[in-house]
This record gives C-alpha cells, structure tokens and sequence, in this order.
C-alpha cells in the first residue's frame, strides 16, 4: 500500500543536519536505520532500509545493511514514528527581512531557523544586506558551532535594491 502524502503524527527529521554538521572534514560513517524515507522523486513514504553518511555525504539510501559490520560506525536507529526529509535547496533565500523593526539581527538569528523549520537544509541569498555578518553566519555553521542551513555566500546587493546605493558607481568601483 502507497503513502502518498499523508503522514500519521511523526517527528521529522532533517537527517542532512542532524547526522553530521554541514560541513564536516573526518569521513566518519553514521548509519540511519528505520522509520520512513520521504521518496521526492515517486512522491511517497516508504520503509527506510538503511542510509550510510560518510564525511558528510549521503554514500547509500535504501542500502541493504544485511550483515554488515559497521565498527566503530554511529548508528542512529529510528521508530516507526519517525520520518525522513530530503533537504530543499533555496536558491533565492530572502535573509534580508527585519520582523522585528528592531536593530538587524533578523538576517542572521531568526530568519535561518525559520529556514530550517521549513524543511530548507541549504541557502543561496542572491544578494546580502550586511556580507560581513552573513560570512561571519557561514563560518559559524560550517564549524558547527550553529545548526543552520548549508550557506552559500552571494555577497552584497548591487543596485536600487541596496540602501545607500550610488547610481554613480562605476564596474571598478563595484569590483573594488
């Protein structure tokens, strides 16, 4: 019987940033075992037979774990209560929103873990309104002192969008 969208109560699990932080340089393995697997491509949940992470990188999904000896392998097994989501990949990620009309700090604190709440594992800002903050952000998460989105930095604004911008500006002003 096909599970086509519809969930009993389950706690979601962004399996990308829980197993390992985003960017992690040691190979270690983990093993996820059980639960469901959110399939995007057919559109259904099915049983998950085993998913093998090495150094960060999703080597098997649906891998037949048999008799497998794992070693010194973090193995991480799930109930079937539990499911998991395939990450989003947000390429037009809006960072630049001030909920708050406090001091800016929305950029950098609230608007990633609303990221992640919403299922997007990774983010390309196209345009930044503070760069030297967003970097700051990138270097956090990457050493994984934060569980945040995978940033990917664009930079400054360029243009009418950017407050304070100057329309006099020049290609090697920009460059510069």
């Amino acid at each position: 019987m096909k599970n086509k969208m519809r969930f009993p109560p389950v706690r979601f699990f962004f399996a990308l940033l829980l197993t390992l932080p985003a960017v992690q340089a040691t190979a270690q393995q983990t093993v996820i075992k059980g639960g469901w697997l959110f399939d995007g491509v057919r559109n259904e949940r099915v049983k998950n037979t085993g998913i093998v992470v090495r150094g960060g990188i999703f080597m098997e999904v649906q891998a037949d774990l048999g008799d497998r000896d794992f070693g010194d392998t973090k193995i991480i097994e799930l109930s079937d209560e539990e499911t998991i989501l395939p990450g989003i990949f947000d390429l037009h990620a809006h960072y630049n929103v001030n909920l708050f009309g406090r001091r800016r700090r929305d950029d950098v604190e609230v608007i990633p873990v609303i990221f992640l709440a919403n299922g997007v594992t990774s983010t390309f800002p196209a345009g930044e309104y503070d760069p030297e903050d967003m970097w700051a952000l990138r270097k956090a998460i990457d050493r994984g002192e934060k569980i945040e989105p995978r940033l990917f930095n664009s930079g400054p604004y360029f243009g009418g969008a950017r407050i304070g911008w100057n329309p006099d500006y020049t290609t090697s002003d920009i460059n510069a």
